[in-house]
């Protein structure tokens, strides 16, 4: 009969007899043992059965490592022998992350002016060729009926952008139509792909919250209690520690799985659950154990894909939303400082792993991971990782101070805990130095993303007296220089360089400088999307329309990266961590796709990763096809090279560009109105032809010394616009192009509102105007 291996604990090191799972040797089975199977099945050489083959099947295959993994309470080992890293923010990326104070002393000794200087945006547009002369221009003026404005706009900006309803809809499908069924040469651009790119992600992954991590937490919350339960019958006793770990730890959690459930049958978590339920910001007299804890319970209203329809009676996504806010938001964390908040954090790892639902968490964050990015603070996953290490039991974490500080400093020294974004309300006195943020460990964190570190950082405590980003230093970030006019003010302003402070040009600098030598852009989709975004930035060649060399085309991708942007942090506002202050036969007769080859093979990475990640989707109305997606951006990309090169587009990539497209001629009830394949980029027609406006809460400020009110900035998006450009060569008119784009606004809500889609869509349909940039705006007749 093989021997077992006798486990006390999860938090014991296995104790080995017999050397069934010691492969090493050393007296103990722990991550190591795991790690050499994983690479014996990658690579050889063959293991002795007697110690290796764990579920006793005769062979040793990655199975036994994942089982011996699981057994010790070890992370997740994927498929072909690898371990899956801990989903928080690594060593790594941190030391890259840690430059930035670095390079701020660096741009510290420039000038404002200087520094403007090294990022001037390109020349304004200037050409002599008259539009009106140009091939194509009388079909355009014919088909928009353009005015002495527009034609004036049309002259001087080589663009012009018309903002009125097609007659097919609201969305980018509905102005195509349009523009096919009048014969006008087709202008297909960046925000055109974008547009379902947004929609596809956004009903991804919530196919995968209904289906999988909504029903996963369930499980795991359910568990987690019942086993925290029984350790009260086992452990009863007067041990004050004990009780008060019990207590909290069954408090904890039971608030999670009531915000998951809607139903709340024990008057435990009453507490908690009208405050989550007043959407305020609130002091906490005593959040388990830590007095006077601020916790801005506004950042609970669902919103985005969270806020349910009135007709979906039974919609989780509002509860799952507000459950994993809970488990999530950095003031609702574990402050390991607190010994107390150490040992509830290190019983409800305990209990998981107990219960056997440790796995079941690990592939939740995982998944997130995924889609999003790695947690800003010390997982579960983290503490798996140094428990396996070392032998402590949950007891003596528990009952002993000397050995609850110990595995404190351990997980201080590895930085794990360390959080990298200021996402909670916090103070200072005006001239005290700048605190370190609270060492903070989360069920499933909110994750580290890069434009909200770099927005967190030209604000106070960072920059001396500035309280409000603007949300153009994204796209500056992303290497639009355009968006440097537009920063200038603050700029020469914010001038201040003292003890924490750095100029506000020092900051920009680092984070541009960040920005483009960030090595880990193909990690996930959050961060392949902004890549694709940070595409759009790079300077054209002399080959291409004298527009897209211009001021004018920046500012115009500038109006593309911040809708998507918004789009984009619209689609993961639960998981990203959100920064605060301190405080006849239609057809195309030419066409033009925007020349960027990188972005579109970026895009079609992204949606190829995404495929793979939703394929096991299933009882959700959830499909789309990826074949489509890899011929078109394959198509789109071949197209951009030629225009690089200065060559013109073939007749196959014309007839690529007339199958975009058009309207069925004789529709029946219930049919789809359009053929081609642009629709089939969206989850339906109708979202083709229709636009979804969203709106994403992306920076907070707490009330202050400098501003008493708190305030909210978000971004947004509208209805898709019709775009006119001249591609105008030095000494070619060239031809006239219809195409559309997207529309950015930027919303403040003062005092704290963070908005909804559809209080949004009531806004806007009042006013589509307000909000809307004036860099932008200029350029709408």
């Amino acid at each position: 009969m093989k021997t077992k291996i006798l486990i006390f604990s999860f938090f014991l090191t296995a104790q080995v007899f017999a050397g069934l799972g010691d492969l090493n040797g050393d007296g103990a089975i722990n991550l190591e043992d795991c790690k050499l199977i994983a690479a014996s099945v990658a690579s050889g050489p063959e293991l002795d059965l007697a110690v290796a083959d764990i579920d006793g099947d005769g062979k040793v295959t990655i199975l036994d490592a994942m089982r011996l993994h699981q057994s010790i309470g070890g992370l997740w080992v994927e498929p072909g022998g690898k371990i899956a890293p801990v989903p928080q923010v690594s060593e790594a990326e941190r030391a890259y992350m840690a430059r930035y104070e670095e390079l701020c002393s660096r741009y510290k000794k420039m000038t404002p002016g200087d520094f403007l200087s090294g990022f001037e945006p390109a020349p304004l547009y200037s050409s002599t060729l008259d539009p009106a002369q140009c091939r194509y221009f009388p079909q355009i003026d014919s088909a928009f009926k353009l005015s002495d404005e527009q034609k004036a706009a049309l002259r001087e900006n080589g663009m012009v952008v018309i903002m009125r309803p097609s007659t097919y809809g609201s969305g980018f499908g509905g102005h195509y139509a349009e523009i096919y069924k009048k014969d006008l040469p087709v202008f297909f651009t960046t925000d055109a792909l974008l547009d379902p790119l947004y929609k596809l992600y956004d009903e991804a992954l919530k196919a995968v919250e209904v289906t999988m991590l909504a029903p996963a937490l369930s499980t795991v919350l359910t568990a987690t209690l019942e086993k925290i339960q029984s350790y009260r019958s086992i452990n009863s006793s007067t041990d004050p520690l004990w009780n008060t770990a019990l207590d909290d730890a069954e408090k904890y959690i039971y608030v999670a799985s009531a915000l998951l459930s809607g139903q709340n049958s024990n008057s435990v978590a009453d507490y908690y659950l009208d405050l989550i339920s007043a959407e305020k910001l609130a002091n906490v007299p005593d959040f388990f154990g830590t007095e006077d804890v601020a916790i801005d319970f506004s950042q609970f209203k669902p919103r985005g894909h969270y806020d349910c329809l009135e007709w979906e009676t039974d919609c989780v996504l509002p509860r799952y939303f507000k459950a994993m806010m809970w488990l999530g938001r950095a003031d609702c964390a574990f402050n390991i400082d607190s010994l107390r908040h150490l040992r509830v954090f290190a019983l409800i790892h305990s209990c998981m792993q107990l219960s056997g639902v440790m796995n079941e968490m690990v592939k939740i964050n995982q998944t997130i991971s995924s889609f999003v990015g790695d947690m800003d603070g010390f997982s579960l996953e983290g503490l798996t990782e140094v428990l396996s290490k070392r032998n402590m039991s949950i007891e003596s974490i528990i009952t002993s101070d000397d050995s609850a500080k110990a595995l404190l400093n351990v997980i201080k020294s590895s930085g794990g805990a360390n959080q990298l974004i200021l996402s909670q309300a916090l103070w200072k006195k005006p001239d005290a130095s700048r605190p370190e943020l609270p060492v903070i460990a989360q069920i499933s964190g909110q994750r580290f993303i890069l434009d909200s570190y770099m927005l967190g950082r030209t604000v106070e405590w960072y920059v001396k007296g500035r309280n409000k980003p603007m949300l153009e230093e994204v796209p500056f970030s992303l290497g639009n220089n355009a968006a440097s006019t537009v920063l200038a003010s603050d700029v020469n302003k914010y001038t201040v360089s003292q003890g924490d402070y750095k100029p506000y040009h020092a900051r920009l600098g680092a984070a541009r400088a960040l920005f483009d030598k960030y090595p880990y852009w193909d990690r996930n989709l959050y961060t392949l999307w902004l890549n694709g975004l940070r595409a759009l930035s790079q300077p054209l060649p002399a080959t291409v329309p004298l527009l897209m060399q211009s001021r004018s085309w920046q500012e115009k991708q500038m109006n593309t990266q911040l809708s998507s942007w918004a789009q984009l942090r619209h689609n993961t506002l639960l998981y990203a961590k959100q920064s605060y202050t301190g405080g006849v036969i239609c057809f195309y007769p030419d066409g033009y796709v925007e020349p960027y080859p990188q972005f579109y093979r970026i895009i079609g990475e992204m949606v190829n990763r995404l495929a793979d990640m939703v394929k096991n989707v299933s009882n959700y109305d959830f499909k789309f096809d990826a074949k489509v997606w890899k011929m078109v951006t394959d198509s789109l990309a071949s197209m951009a090279e030629l225009e690089l090169q200065g060559k013109p587009l073939t007749e196959a990539h014309i007839d690529f560009l007339n199958g975009m497209i058009n309207e069925k001629p004789h529709e029946m009830c219930g049919d789809p109105p359009f053929n081609g394949w642009y629709p089939l980029l969206f989850k339906s027609w109708d979202d083709c032809r229709v636009a979804r406006p969203c709106i994403a809460d992306v920076h907070t400020i707490p009330p202050s010394e400098i501003s008493p009110e708190n305030m909210v900035l978000h971004a947004a998006t509208g209805d898709a616009s019709f775009i006119i450009i001249q591609a105008a060569t030095a000494n070619n008119c060239g031809t006239i192009y219809a195409g559309a784009v997207s529309s950015f606004y930027q919303h403040d809500e003062q005092p704290v509102l963070r908005l909804s889609d559809t209080e949004w869509i009531t806004m806007l349909r009042k006013n589509d105007r307000d909000g809307i940039p004036e860099w932008f705006g200029k350029y709408i007749k």
